[in-house]
């Protein structure tokens, strides 16, 4: 009735409610910052974007189990959204207004020194483009880190004998323009923990955010696809393949039927 196709289905349970099962807090920047020095020492706040939110509840859950897995406490903040898909689209009005709003969630957080982290590296970005941006390039900056960002400031050590298994990792492309550096973090992170990851060069896997869904763009999306990620995916198999962009795994799942993992749930596993 829209135009679109393939839409992702929302998760169940829902993040919160999965959130809470798991015994982790969600706390608003007041309370946050109300914690004592020791605990916002130990605070590792997560910035929901609406795609991991609504669509990958269980990944944002695997996040929180990863940072409370190496000695800090994850922290969910009420949602909010972040205005992509309003910037994407042209509702630059509504967009300033999202990202004014986001940012006085924020910038507090990120002033006290408290680690922010945006589970999906595309769209974390967004505050390091897009919200630079808006209102004419008025907002104040707040700091948000990628996973591998972060997980990056860690010490690891090697968590016992190299495994036999090869990982192929596959970046978003927004995320190979503002942080080429990422593919050789997430290596580096790997080999500390005895695991082997080559890095493959791809280009856009054809779902370009709400691209892919569009009914008329169906063609030219799977022809993206079939260039590079195809081959990518049947040389690793879904299982040794790792991606980084929540909307590049949402193209695979629809087109090979196979879930395929974020890098951090492979290091939450090696960890465990």
């Amino acid at each position: 009735g829209v135009g679109y196709v393939d839409t992702p289905l929302f998760s169940t349970p829902n993040l919160r409610t999965a959130w809470k099962r798991h015994g982790l807090v969600e706390l608003t920047t007041e309370q946050v910052l109300s914690l004592t020095e020791r605990e916002r020492e130990q605070a590792v706040v997560i910035a929901q974007d609406p795609f991991t939110t609504f669509y990958e509840a269980d990944f944002v859950l695997k996040l929180g189990l990863l940072i409370k897995k190496l000695g800090f406490t994850p922290v969910l903040l009420p949602f909010i959204g972040h205005g992509k898909a309003q910037h994407v689209k042209g509702f630059l009005g509504d967009f300033d207004k999202t990202a004014t709003k986001v940012t006085e969630q924020l910038k507090p957080l990120s002033d006290a020194g408290i680690p922010l982290i945006g589970p999906d590296s595309s769209t974390a970005l967004i505050f390091r483009d897009e919200y630079r941006k808006s209102n004419g390039g008025q907002l104040p900056e707040v700091e948000v880190m990628t996973v591998v960002e972060w997980l990056s400031t860690l010490n690891f050590e090697k968590a016992g004998p190299a495994s036999t298994s090869n990982y192929g990792l596959l970046l978003h492309c927004t995320e190979q323009s503002f942080v080429p550096e990422s593919a050789h973090q997430w290596q580096e992170l790997f080999s500390k923990l005895g695991l082997t990851l080559d890095i493959v060069n791809v280009g856009c896997c054809g779902m370009a955010g709400t691209f892919g869904h569009e009914k008329q763009n169906q063609s030219d999306s799977l022809g993206l696809y079939e260039m590079g990620w195809q081959q990518a995916v049947q040389q690793y198999g879904s299982s040794g393949v790792l991606v980084t962009g929540f909307s590049c795994r949402s193209q695979i799942k629809r087109i090979e039927k196979k879930r395929v993992k974020h890098p951090l749930e492979i290091i939450l596993q090696s960890l465990s």
